[in-house]
C-alpha cells in the first residue's frame, strides 16, 4: 500500500508496513518476533529469540570497519492497542490500517505503532542496505515494553559486544535524550472499618481538570483530581463532623487524575438542617481556595456537591476517616527535587493516580519517579511511613532504574557533532523525566555509552497518533553518518 506513495527510505517504510501488518499489541508479540527471526535466518545472520519474545540480531562489520566497535540499535516490538469507540478494529488478528496525510502517516481510528515500530523497521532496513558503511550491528528488539518493560527487565546481554547503543524510542526531532528517570510503584489500604451510619449522604464530583503523563506533564504543577478532593473533604471534616463512604479516581497510577468523586455522611439526629446550612458554606469556601491556587494551569476546574439525602448508609469509623484524609493531604504530590542548571528538569516526583474503594477498603496508588535513586527510595520511605503513622497497609513495586547522565560520553559529541554539520542545526540534548528501557540495558552493561532518539511523532499512544515522512527519511540519513564515522 505505501508502495504507491514512493515514500523514502522505501525499505524503512516497506518493512514499517510488513510489521504493521501483523498484530503486535503488548502481550501479543510473538509473531512479530518470530518476522525478525525469519528475517536474519533468510539473511544467514546470527539471531537469538528468548521466551519472552526479545530478538537479538547480528551483521558483521563491512569491509574495512572491522576494528571498530560493534553498535547496538534497539528498540521494541510492542505498540499501544488503542481504538476510537465507534472502530470495529480487532488488535488480536487485523492489521493496521496506515494512512498517508500530507507528511504524515497515521492509522484509520487505531493507534499507528510508529512508538516503536519506526525502530524496528529502521534497524532491518539499515541490515538491508548494502549501501552503507558500518561496524558490527547488533539489533536487540525488546517485548512489551508499553506495559513494564518486561522484555528489557528479562533480557540476556550475555552476547551482547557493543560499545555504543542507540536507542530509537523517542519523539522529538532535532533532540536526543541522554538521561532519564527511574521509578516505582507505591500503594497504601486502608480498612474503612465501615459501619452503619445514620445523616445526610452527599456526594463531591471534580471535573475540567487537563491531567496528562505524569512523566511528561507533571512539571506544569496541574492539578490532580485526587489530591483536591482530599483536601476539600479534609477541609470540610476540619470544621464538621463527616464520615466517608467511598473515593474513587484515576485508573493508572502514571496518570494526573482529571476526574474523581467522593461520597461521605453527614451524620448525627439532631441540628442535621444546621450542619446542612453550615456544609454548604463550609464546602463553598474550599472550592475558592483550591480554584483559586490553580487558575492559571486548570481555570476550568468543575466542583459540585450533590444535595443531601436522609438515611441510614455506610461509613468509615471516625478514626478512620480523618487518618485517610490526614494521609491524603500530607503525602507529597508532583515535583520534590529539580536538576541544578537544566532549565528547571524535574528529578523527583510523585502522583496520587489512583483512588479506589471497593469493600470497604480504599485503595491509593501513586507513580514515584526520579533520575537519582536514593531520592525515589527516600519519598518511597516517606509513603511507607505516613502510611504507618496513619493505619495503612503499605506495598510497592520493585520498579525500573534510572538512566543517569554522562556528561563525558564520546557519543552524544560525535552525534552533534553530524547533526550541525549535515543539517546545519545545533542538537538539543535533553534528560526526561519519563523511563525507557536504556536504564534495565545499562544496569546489566554498565558500561555503554547510550542516546535514544527518533522521528518527529506526535499523540503517541492514541488514536491521533501520526509520525512525519520527512522526519524519518532525515533519522535514517543521521543514522547512517552515524555508523559510518563512530570511532
Amino acid at each position: 500500500m505505501l508502495e504507491k506513495y514512493g515514500l523514502e527510505p522505501a525499505k524503512v517504510f516497506y518493512y514499517f508496513e510488513e510489521i504493521s501488518n501483523i498484530p503486535r499489541g503488548s502481550g501479543n508479540t510473538k509473531a512479530v518476533s518470530d518476522y525478525c527471526v525469519k528475517f536474519a535466518n533468510d539473511r544467514g545472520l546470527y539471531v537469538r529469540q528468548d521466551e519472552l519474545n526479545n530478538v537479538v540480531i547480528k551483521k558483521p562489520a563491512t569491509k574495512g570497519y572491522e576494528h571498530k566497535p560493534a553498535v547496538i540499535i534497539q528498540g521494541h516490538l510492542d505498540m499501544v492497542a488503542e481504538k476510537d469507540s465507534d472502530s470495529n478494529h480487532d488488535f488480536m488478528k487485523d492489521p493496521i490500517e496506515i494512512i498517508v496525510d500530507g507528511d504524515f502517516i497515521t492509522a484509520n481510528k487505531t493507534t499507528l505503532g510508529a512508538d516503536d515500530g519506526i525502530a524496528v523497521a529502521m534497524a532491518l532496513a539499515l541490515v538491508d542496505d548494502s549501501t552503507i558503511n558500518h561496524p558490527e550491528l547488533e539489533l536487540i528488539f525488546t517485548s512489551d515494553e508499553e506495559t513494564g518493560m518486561f522484555g528489557a527487565m528479562a533480557l540476556d546481554m550475555s552476547d551482547i559486544n557493543g560499545k555504543y547503543m542507540l536507542n530509537l524510542d523517542s519523539e522529538d526531532d532535532g533532540v536526543i535524550t541522554v538521561g532519564c528517570a527511574g521509578g516505582k510503584s507505591a500503594n497504601v489500604k486502608f480498612n474503612m472499618e465501615s459501619a452503619e451510619v445514620a445523616g445526610v449522604i452527599y456526594q463531591i464530583d471534580i471535573s475540567g481538570l487537563k491531567g496528562g503523563h505524569s512523566g511528561a506533564e507533571i512539571h506544569n504543577e496541574r492539578a490532580n483530581a485526587n489530591i483536591l478532593l482530599g483536601r476539600i473533604l479534609k477541609y470540610i471534616n476540619d470544621r464538621i463532623a463527616i464520615r466517608i463512604s467511598s473515593i474513587n479516581g484515576g485508573a493508572k497510577d502514571n496518570v494526573i487524575t482529571k476526574e474523581s468523586k467522593g461520597i461521605f455522611v453527614l451524620h448525627g439526629h439532631e441540628e442535621v438542617e444546621e450542619k446542612m446550612s453550615r456544609l454548604k458554606s463550609i464546602f463553598d469556601e474550599a472550592v475558592e481556595i483550591v480554584k483559586n491556587e490553580f487558575i492559571i494551569s486548570d481555570k476550568d476546574i468543575k466542583i459540585s456537591l450533590s444535595d443531601g439525602e436522609y438515611g441510614i448508609f455506610y461509613g468509615a469509623s471516625r478514626k478512620m476517616t480523618d487518618n485517610i484524609l490526614a494521609f491524603m493531604n500530607v503525602v507529597p504530590f508532583g515535583p520534590q527535587y529539580r536538576v541544578p542548571n537544566m532549565n528547571g528538569l524535574v528529578e523527583t516526583s510523585l502522583n496520587m493516580g489512583i483512588l479506589k474503594t471497593e469493600k470497604g477498603i480504599v485503595e491509593i496508588s501513586m507513580s514515584v519517579r526520579s533520575s537519582v535513586k536514593s531520592r525515589k527510595e527516600l519519598i518511597v520511605e516517606k509513603i511507607e511511613t505516613l502510611a504507618k503513622l496513619t493505619g495503612g497497609e503499605f506495598s510497592s513495586d520493585v520498579g525500573y532504574p534510572e538512566w543517569a547522565y554522562k556528561a563525558d560520553s564520546p557519543l552524544q559529541k560525535l552525534l552533534c557533532k553530524i547533526h550541525k554539520e549535515k543539517f546545519e542545526q545545533e542538537l538539543k540534548v535533553e534528560i526526561i523525566h519519563a523511563g525507557l528501557e536504556c536504564g534495565y540495558i545499562l544496569e546489566k552493561k554498565p558500561e555503554l555509552d547510550v542516546v535514544s532518539f527518533g522521528p518527529q511523532m506526535y499523540d503517541i499512544h492514541t488514536t491521533d497518533e501520526r509520525v512525519s515522512i520527512s522526519s524519518i527519511a532525515k533519522l535514517y540519513e543521521f543514522v547512517k553518518a552515524v555508523l559510518e564515522e563512530i570511532e
